[in-house]
Order: C-alpha cells, then structure tokens, then sequence
C-alpha cells in the first residue's frame, strides 16, 4: 500500500499560481488530507483508490506521468468526487486505455467552486485546484500491473507419476477431460447410469487438478482438441493412439457481455478501436484446446493486416478457457472461445458467430484404455446414439 507521497513543488508550478496571494490562514484541519493507493491492474477501464481522507468536499484525480517522471498536469485521465471525511474503495474510471507497467498518480484535488464537477485543466487552473498538505500536494504513485500475468503450469514431465499403480476396474466408468464439454458428458452419463445401472463419474478441469486420479482409475479420456488428446497420451500412457476416436465437432465462436453493448457482429467488429478480446494460449507450457484458434481466425483470409490489427486489440493471453472465460467476466469486450461456453452459461455470456470463411473447427474425442472396466466402452458407444447426440447438439457441438 502506497501512502501519501512529497513530490517538489516546481511539478505543481500551475496549481501553485492558482493559490490566492495573501488569504487569511485557515484553521489547522481535523482531517488529514492523505490517499492510499496500491500498485494494480485497470479492470472494467477503472482504477480503485483504496482510501481517501479530504478535509473537504474534492475529487481524487489519475494522472498520466510526464517525460520527466512526475505527474502530468494539469491534464488528468480521470477523477471521482469524494465527499468531506474518508471515502474507501473510490473507483476512477479512466479515459483512455493504459498499458501494463505504466506509472499513474492519484492527486487529491478540492471542489473549489462546490459544484462536484470536475474543471482543473488546460486552460481552466484556477478552479477545483490540486489540495497540500504540510506544503506539498497530496499525490501518490502507483503502477499498473498485468491483470492476467503468464505464470508456469505443469507440463506433461511433471504430471506423470511412475509411482501411481494403474488400476481402472473398479466397477464405475471414470471419465476425465478438460472444462467445457462436461456439461454434455454428464447429462449422457446420466441417461447411461439410469438406463443400465452402471455408475459413471465425470471429472473435468485444469489437468493438474485430475492427473493423479486419471494415472489411477482412467477409463475414458476426452481431448478438447487433436493436439490436447496428443498431449494426454504423453501423460496417459495406458491409453494408445490408435484408440482414439473424433467424436464431435464444435466451433470457435465470439463470446461478448450480455446484450452485446458493443454492438459486435462478427470479425470485423473487433477490429474496432477501443475493442477488449481475451484469447486462450497455451504458451507452450499449459495444454488447452484453445491454443493457436485466434490466429487460425484472424490469418484465414491471409492478410497480416487483420492479425496485426486483432493482435493490437488482446487484452488477456489466457492459460486454459476456464481462465479465459474468467478474463472475460472481469470486464472484456469479447472472447474467442468454444460454442459451449457461451451457451452454456446464458446470463454470463452472448454468442456471436463468425462469417463462414472465418470459422475454426475443432473435435471433442474419445479414448478408453484396453484395461478400462467392460462398461467404458459401452458408455462411449452411447455418446453415438441418437439421445447423446441430441444432448451434444444442445451443447453446441455436433456430428
């Protein structure tokens, strides 16, 4: 937490001038002016200020930082009123986008006039004036931070476990794979339960939340992707190559906030200026399904111009689409993901489809271990049947 900071007068030049000459002292406040304010990402285009103590009704003002490394002014990037007394959690919504790693300054400015709006500026210096305390102006900087930092995950070398015994016949079918197709896994896995009296356990997520249960008891694995399932198999080795088999299809679609307020129809659209788009990578170092797709979207017609212009709109390189669609709740315009998630989330997300000569196809497939109980394969069988099929559908995939 950053505390009230003295930076020398000669930055603040403008509002010094702006101070009347020979006004009678004032009484010593009970109050003392301070802000305090922590190093942070920008969410939703805002900045928190944590605390604000004002002797006076004012406005806690960002500021950008000038060439010589204090605060611009008496240009300001965006400001919130603050009444007389100590106001937490003060939003600042910013008027312009500011990158990562970028220094900002929170002033403490008064409401001169007692109109609680916002008028220090260019050109406009003698009003709602930059407040001092003990002789110095009340400023603190802080940082902004990556929102979403790349941090390392477990490869398939970590996962794998030559300790962990292999023993998969247990009498239930268990089935592992990664977040998004679940829903429909367990809705089939249901009906198979009930109609045979088979128990099916369904187990989804981050890889590195199931590995050492799927090293023990797999006996079906779900890949959200050909290279995903590749992957698995470097992990899973019980589980052959020749065994796997494409199940469904499902493409990458455009999730955007609900009700769509930036009006984006398709992959034009998020070339705009002004334009948030979270997407999935893997880096190279996490397994998702996700990885490459905005690429494959944005190169399909072969102009650089359209990937470099998309690439200029990323705000968010997430690991994983449980982390992607996270990204996206925090405040982005759009995602590029899998039509099951904004489907299946309805309240959370809106589906926007791409044009027909932008769309990416991807496969949900199978594999069961030759040492899986006799009923895994029988589960699989099922996820062909016309009632299976009618429930991947729902869930945005198909055969």
């Amino acid at each position: 937490m950053t505390r009230l900071s003295v930076l020398p007068a000669l930055f603040f030049l403008v509002a010094a001038s702006a101070c009347a000459a020979g006004a009678p002292p004032a009484a010593p406040p009970a109050l003392h002016n301070r802000i305090e304010v922590s190093d942070q990402p920008v969410r939703d285009g805002a900045v928190v200020i944590a605390e604000v103590n004002a002797n006076q009704a004012g406005f806690v003002v960002v500021h950008a930082a000038a060439e010589g490394g204090g605060p611009a002014v008496p240009q300001s990037i965006g400001h919130a009123y603050v009444p007389e007394g100590t106001t937490q959690s003060v939003r600042v919504p910013l008027s312009e986008s500011v990158a990562p790693g970028a220094r900002l300054f929170a002033m403490l400015h008064a409401d001169t006039d007692g109109d609680r709006a916002y008028a220090f500026g260019p050109g406009s210096t003698d009003v709602d004036t930059p407040v001092k305390e003990g002789g110095a102006v009340v400023v603190v900087p802080f940082a902004v931070t990556d929102p979403y930092p790349v941090t390392p995950h477990a490869t398939a070398i970590t996962l794998l476990d030559p300790s962990i015994r292999y023993a998969p016949r247990d009498g239930t079918v268990r089935v592992y794979g990664a977040g998004g197709p679940q829903n429909a896994f367990q809705e089939a896995a249901d009906l198979f339960e009930a109609e045979t009296g088979t128990p099916v356990e369904i187990t989804f997520g981050p890889e590195s939340s199931w590995s050492a249960d799927a090293q023990r008891d797999a006996d079906v694995l779900w890949g959200t992707a050909e290279q995903a399932m590749t992957a698995f198999l470097q992990t899973y080795t019980e589980f052959p190559s020749e065994a796997v088999e494409p199940l469904y299809l499902r493409e990458a679609v455009i999730a955007v906030q609900p009700g769509n307020p930036k009006d984006i129809q398709g992959f034009d659209d998020l070339l705009r200026d002004g334009v948030s788009i979270v997407v999935v990578e893997g880096a190279g170092i996490y397994n998702t399904s996700g990885t490459g797709v905005w690429e494959d979207v944005a190169a399909r017609l072969g102009s650089l111009g359209d990937v470099r212009r998309f690439r200029e709109n990323i705000v968010a390189y997430a690991q994983g689409s449980g982390a992607g669609f996270q990204a996206f709740k925090d405040g982005a315009d759009a995602w590029i993901t899998w039509s099951y998630w904004p489907i299946d989330h309805p309240g959370e997300a809106d589906l926007v489809r791409f044009e027909d000569d932008r769309v990416i196809w991807r496969d949900v497939s199978v594999v069961v271990s030759p040492e899986a109980d006799s009923a895994a394969a029988a589960y699989v069988e099922f996820l062909k049947t016309p009632r299976a099929v009618a429930i991947f559908e729902r869930h945005g995939m198909t055969r």
